[in-house]
C-alpha cells in the first residue's frame, strides 16, 4: 500500500488500494491496477521489439547457390539409377527405379530453386528479407514457448496448428493396415482435423 494523490480530484494522502476516494468517490485501486497493467504491457512490447530487432540483425543474407553441387547430385542419382535399372529383374522394378530417379531429381531441383529464390529475394531487398526471416523465427519461438507452457500444465494441443481444441476419435481404416488397430484411440484437432496418438 502507498499513499498517492487521487488522479480525479487531486486529494493528497489517499491509499492506492482504496476502492473509492473519500472526497470524490473515484476508484483509485482500479485506476492504479490498470496503470500497472499498461506499464507491464509497454515493457513487454519494448522487450519484444528489442528481441525482434536483434533477430533481424542476426539474420545472414544467403549466398548464391552453386549449381555445381546440385549437378553432382543429379549425376550420382542418374548413374546409380542406370545401374539399378539394368539390374532389375522385370519391368515393374524398372518402373520403380525410374519413378525413384524422377522423384529424387525433382527434389534436387526443387531445393536448388528454393535456395535461388531466397538468394534473389535477399539480393533485391536485403532488409525486407531479414525482416521476413526474423518474423518467421519469432513466430516459431513464440509457438515453442506456448507449447512448453501447455506441456507444463498438461494441456493437450495439436502438434500441427497448435490449437488446444482437442477431442478423441478412433484411428479408423487404413490402406496399409486395413482394420488392424482401427479401434485405437487417437487425439483429433477440432480446428484442422489432424490426428495423432496421445503421449504416454
Amino acid at each position: 500500500m502507498a499513499l498517492v494523490k487521487c488522479p480525479e480530484c487531486g486529494k493528497e494522502n489517499v491509499s492506492s488500494t482504496a476502492t473509492a476516494c473519500p472526497q470524490c468517490g473515484f476508484n483509485i485501486r482500479e485506476y492504479y491496477e490498470q496503470e500497472e497493467l499498461l506499464k507491464q504491457e509497454e515493457q513487454e512490447a519494448a522487450w519484444r521489439k528489442e528481441t525482434f530487432e536483434r533477430r533481424v540483425n542476426n539474420v545472414e543474407t544467403p549466398k548464391e547457390p552453386e549449381m555445381g553441387g546440385y549437378i553432382k547430385i543429379f549425376i550420382v542419382l542418374s548413374v546409380f539409377s542406370v545401374i539399378c535399372w539394368f539390374g532389375a529383374d522385370n519391368e515393374v522394378q524398372q518402373g520403380l527405379v525410374l519413378f525413384a530417379w524422377a522423384s529424387l531429381t525433382w527434389l534436387d531441383w526443387k531445393m536448388y530453386s528454393q535456395n535461388y529464390e531466397e538468394y534473389e529475394e535477399a539480393l533485391k531487398d536485403a532488409q525486407a528479407y531479414k525482416y521476413k526471416v526474423a518474423r518467421r523465427q519469432q513466430a516459431e519461438a513464440e509457438k515453442r514457448e506456448m507449447q512448453e507452457e501447455l506441456d507444463e500444465k498438461g494441456i493437450p494441443y495439436c502438434p500441427k496448428c497448435g490449437s488446444t481444441h482437442v477431442g478423441l476419435t478412433t484411428r479408423g481404416y487404413r490402406i496399409t493396415t486395413g482394420f488392424i488397430g482401427a479401434s485405437e484411440t487417437m487425439n483429433i484437432c477440432q480446428k484442422c482435423g489432424h490426428k495423432w496418438y496421445p503421449k504416454k
